[in-house]
């Protein structure tokens, strides 16, 4: 759905800024991430044509490319910084978050792993690592990362928020609920409506509608918006409220007027597939958006799902299909 599809705050994946140890030389020059950086991507390409190859200009300027949306620049630099450094933890770390943008679980997975033997005290790796799990269905394991992720950091939101998506998908909804009330908490004021909008809307695409609802509630009560009340409808659909599911979607065309995104009758009959997407997601299927708008990569994730469950492979959303994915979720 162009225009509304949310993401959860926690799990969006940003390049982090983490300068890697430069010489005097490649800070002089002005080899040094910042944000939009183009002229640090210049100064660091000069020293690298310069021939004063470091691995912290290869790093910095990975970074910068990864600010640009230039993924595959920013991977083979930090392909480079580790060939001239293969200790450097910040690499692994920002590569695996790369291609996590790039939907390359393996290779993240795989980067993490040694980002986390190198830097095992930083939670951010643990929590980018379980959120790598569950893209791969493995929610067991995940938990173990965002469990180490506060060990280390008993203040991190995300691994509180992502730990408590884990566990609703797992049907643990009171230490669910728990953990991300602990990550609302811990926020400030004026950014916890949004990630209580998001707990509306995620909890909703794992199938836990009954879990999704308060936090749309809190959420609409705070501050509505069209985003929040087509959340909040697709929580009541699930629940079997279509009537009431129909009413937020017809305050959410009200406040998004000259558009067709909210119009009601459309939008439900988007609902079976948002829900699809969801579950196939949670199950380690990779539908590629979670929006209701139909996809190749959502069709191949269908018929996958299918020709593993002895299913006829049609690629198409049903009934049938949606009780078979809830069957394979669980609790």
């Amino acid at each position: 759905m162009p225009g509304t599809r949310r993401f959860c705050p926690a799990l969006l994946i940003l390049p982090l800024f983490m300068t890697a140890p430069a010489s005097g030389e490649s800070r002089a020059l002005g080899c040094k991430p910042a944000p939009g950086g183009d002229a640090g991507i210049e100064a660091c390409t000069a020293l690298i044509e310069a021939g004063k190859d470091f691995a912290s200009a290869h790093f910095n300027r990975g970074l910068m490319y990864a600010d640009n949306g230039d993924l595959e620049r920013a991977i083979a630099d930090y392909g480079a910084a580790l060939e001239r450094d293969p200790e450097h933890g910040d690499a692994y770390h920002n590569r695996a978050l790369a291609l996590i943008e790039l939907r390359d679980y393996d290779g993240a997975a795989a980067d993490l792993e040694r980002a986390a033997k190198l830097k095992p005290d930083n939670a951010s790796v643990h929590v980018d690592r379980g959120i790598v799990r569950v893209n791969q269905g493995d929610h067991d394991r995940a938990l173990d990362d965002y469990d180490r992720a506060l060990a280390i950091d008993p203040g991190n939101v995300e691994g509180y928020y992502a730990r408590g998506l884990a566990l609703a998908w797992l049907n643990r909804i009171e230490d669910a609920r728990r953990s991300i009330e602990r990550a609302v908490d811990l926020l400030p004021e004026d950014v916890r409506v949004d990630w209580i909008d998001s707990a509306c809307w995620e909890l909703g695409t794992l199938g836990r509608a009954g879990l999704a609802l308060p936090y749309c509630d809190q959420a609409k009560a705070a501050d509505t918006d069209a985003g929040l009340l087509d959340s909040r409808a697709f929580a009541l659909w699930q629940l079997g409220d279509e009537t009431a599911a129909r009413q937020e979607l017809q305050a959410a065309h009200q406040l998004a007027p000259g558009g067709r995104v909210f119009e009601p009758t459309r939008r439900l009959e988007e609902f079976p597939l948002v829900l699809t997407q969801g579950l196939l997601k949670g199950l380690g299927y990779d539908p590629r958006y979670i929006d209701g708008e139909p996809a190749p990569e959502t069709t191949d994730a269908i018929r996958s799902f299918q020709q593993a469950n002895g299913m006829a492979v049609d690629g198409e959303v049903s009934e049938d299909l949606i009780a078979a994915l809830r069957a394979a979720q669980p609790g």
